[in-house]
C-alpha cells in the first residue's frame, strides 16, 4: 500500500474516531444536563410540599391551642386549615411526576397523615358540643397522636428527599 493512501485511511479512521467519542460525549453531556434539570424539578417539588407543611402545621397548632383552651376554632380558622391541606395535597401531587417511587408513597403518606389531622379537628364541634370532659381529653390526644404521625411522616419524606437529592456539603 502506498504511504499517500495508508494516509489517506489514517485520516479518515481518526475523523471516525473523533466524530464517536465526539458523539459519546455529546450524549454524556446531555444525559448529565438532563440529570440535573430533574434533580432540580424534584428539589422545587419536594421544597413546596415542606412549605405547604409548614403553613398548614401552622394553622393545625393554632386550632390545637384554642381546643387545649376548651375552645371552638373560629370558622375562618377551620376554613384556613382546609385550604392549606388543600394546597398541600396539590403540591403533593407534583412527586408523581418527578419520582422516585419512594417519594411519591412518602409524599402520599404525609398527605393522607394531614389530612387525618384535619379530620379530626373538624370533629372536636362535636365532641365539645357533648360537654363529656373526658370525651374531650381523648379526643385532645387523638389529636396529639395524629400529630405524631404527620410529624413522623414529614420526617420520612425529608429524609427521602435528602436520599434523592443527595446530601449538601
Amino acid at each position: 500500500m502506498d504511504e499517500g493512501v495508508a494516509g489517506v485511511i489514517a485520516g479518515i479512521a481518526g475523523l471516525v474516531g473523533a466524530g464517536i467519542g465526539g458523539l459519546a460525549s455529546v450524549r454524556h453531556q446531555s444525559r448529565a444536563e438532563h440529570s440535573h434539570w430533574v434533580r432540580e424539578q424534584r428539589r422545587q417539588a419536594y421544597g413546596g410540599i415542606i412549605d405547604a407543611y409548614a403553613v398548614f402545621t401552622t394553622s393545625v397548632q393554632r386550632c390545637r391551642t384554642q381546643m387545649l383552651l376548651g375552645r371552638l376554632p373560629a370558622a375562618e380558622l377551620t376554613e384556613q386549615l382546609l385550604n392549606e391541606l388543600t394546597a398541600l395535597i396539590l403540591v403533593g401531587a407534583h412527586p408523581q411526576l418527578w419520582g422516585p417511587d419512594l417519594m411519591v408513597e412518602r409524599a402520599s403518606a404525609l398527605t393522607s397523615a394531614a389530612a387525618q389531622v384535619y379530620v379530626v379537628i373538624t370533629e372536636w364541634p362535636a365532641v365539645h358540643g357533648s360537654g363529656d370532659r373526658a370525651a374531650m381529653a381523648r379526643h385532645l390526644e387523638k389529636l396529639a397522636s395524629r400529630n405524631r404521625d404527620v410529624a413522623e411522616a414529614r420526617t420520612l419524606f425529608v429524609d427521602g428527599a435528602r436520599m434523592t437529592l443527595g446530601r449538601p456539603g
